[in-house]
């Protein structure tokens, strides 16, 4: 039922990130010849500002916003739509504090005023919150159609609006406002597909409450961001605005596979917190072997196609042939990653998320240092190298964390065959030739990479393991 529910949810809001995927996918290449690299900077950089707010404003509620629904209360999708309202009533103040202080924070990045591409990341912040919240009800309501119709209107919408604006006036403003648009009437149809039954926000012993429980989450979400988008900042610091372009492009290339993987999980998490006690943690062993199967073969595949998918969409001032190793490397993280959401679950489940509080932010700073370090020697290299070892510190943390929790029968060797496939992709990624009988070679070895995936099972369920014997108690 578990494998079922996984291949039926999971199918739905991967093809939703898919689509998410290549919607960015199909306007990056207008949009980065459209603009100048220092104006496709810019726009990475208000990304980056809108992510971070992003993480902070709701106060981790969003993350916690569905739980009634999780443990049947009664009456729980009032309760839910209570706190979502409360969760929206609270990251609009917090943006607005954003918005006054904008002159001030704005002056971590070097030559860049509070002027319209970071209002609008500001902006921006405020419908996001409430389709998150939205979205979250939908995962644990079991509603994917609702899910992937909000999700598709948010990106295909605003990637869409954001390049018809662009090519009307090529500013880094124009793409963000279509970007904002596309966000609004996300979050409209997400109210209205609830459908939203009241505006009173949440009592306020509720919101503590789920404060507490959620909490531990700003700090671990902010965190995540500063290990995920630091680096922009960093790069452009040290090495100027037109290099932190170029390192964004290397960034989405090598994160398909962490767009994907996040996709899944929409199923994936909901699926295993719902299950009942006696069987949750086999769900969670059962289903995460065909996860980390998909995951390593993705791995690999992006990390050898790396130089084909930086030639579309980057111009050729980009250097695109310079930045498949760091593409590699940034797709090795997404392994790490894995581990960490697979460990994360078990924390959550128990509501022992104050690991989090420390787990998180060291990785961070880990990463920060790193970069601070070896950015003026190893150039973007460097700012990829201390990607992927801010994720494998933060999966190390987690997953010692998680065991103490709980003895999850993982299926161990499954996971390592999985996870050294990855690895070894990357390996072979970094040392081949990005161009001649090179590039002939990396294009072989992802045909056979599709060949083994497919021969392993039809669909994502096949791949769940077979034999109980395999299993190791965690």
């Amino acid at each position: 039922m578990a494998r079922s529910r996984l291949a039926t949810h999971g199918l739905a809001y991967l093809g939703a990130r898919a689509v998410q995927l290549l919607a960015y996918v199909a306007v990056m290449p207008i949009v980065t010849r459209q603009l100048d690299e220092t104006g496709y900077g810019t726009v990475a950089l208000a990304l980056v500002v809108f992510q971070a707010l992003a993480a902070v404003a709701p106060l981790g509620l969003t993350s916690v916003v569905a739980w009634s629904l999780y443990e049947k209360e009664p009456d729980a999708e009032r309760r839910a739509q209570r706190l979502l309202v409360a969760t929206a009533g609270i990251a609009t103040a917090l943006a607005a504090a954003a918005w006054v202080t904008g002159p001030v924070w704005s002056q971590l990045f070097s030559g860049l005023g509070f002027d319209g591409p970071f209002q609008l990341a500001v902006l921006l912040v405020v419908p996001v919150t409430v389709q998150a919240a939205a979205l979250s009800i939908f995962q644990a309501q079991g509603r994917p159609v609702a899910f992937v119709a909000t999700t598709l209107v948010v990106t295909v919408g605003g990637q869409g609006l954001g390049l018809a604006l662009l090519i009307v006036r090529d500013t880094p403003s124009s793409y963000l406002a279509g970007v904002l648009a596309g966000a609004v009437a996300g979050a409209l149809l997400a109210l209205a597909l609830l459908p939203l039954r009241t505006v009173r926000p949440a009592s306020f012993d509720r919101v503590r409450a789920a404060v507490q429980h959620g909490g531990p989450t700003v700090a671990h979400l902010l965190g995540f961001m500063v290990l995920a988008l630091a680096d922009r900042v960093l790069v452009e610091r040290v090495l100027g605005i037109d290099a932190a372009a170029r390192y964004q492009v290397s960034y989405v290339v090598g994160s398909v596979g962490s767009v994907v993987l996040y996709g899944l999980n929409n199923a994936w998490a909901p699926m295993v917190y719902a299950d009942t006690d006696d069987g949750r943690w086999r769900t969670l062993t059962t289903t995460s072997v065909p996860v980390a199967w998909l995951v390593g073969v993705l791995v690999a595949a992006v990390g050898l196609a790396a130089p084909v998918g930086l030639r579309i969409l980057a111009p050729p001032s980009y250097a695109p042939e310079e930045l498949a190793g760091v593409a590699a490397l940034v797709a090795a993280a997404t392994l790490f990653d894995f581990v960490y959401l697979a460990s994360v679950m078990v924390l959550f489940k128990r509501k022992r998320t104050a690991v989090l509080l420390l787990a998180m932010p060291l990785a961070a700073l880990v990463n920060v240092g790193l970069n601070v370090l070896l950015l003026p020697i190893w150039g973007l290299t460097a700012a990829a190298a201390a990607t992927v070892v801010g994720y494998a510190l933060l999966a190390g943390l987690v997953g010692l964390a998680s065991r103490r929790q709980a003895a999850v029968p993982w299926n161990r060797p499954a996971l390592a065959e999985a996870g050294v496939t990855g690895l070894v992709g990357v390996g072979l990624a970094l040392v081949l030739p990005t161009s001649g009988a090179g590039l002939v070679v990396r294009l072989a070895l992802v045909a056979v990479l599709a060949g083994v995936a497919l021969s392993r099972s039809g669909s994502l369920v096949r791949l769940a393991p077979r034999r109980r014997a395999a299993f190791v108690p965690g």
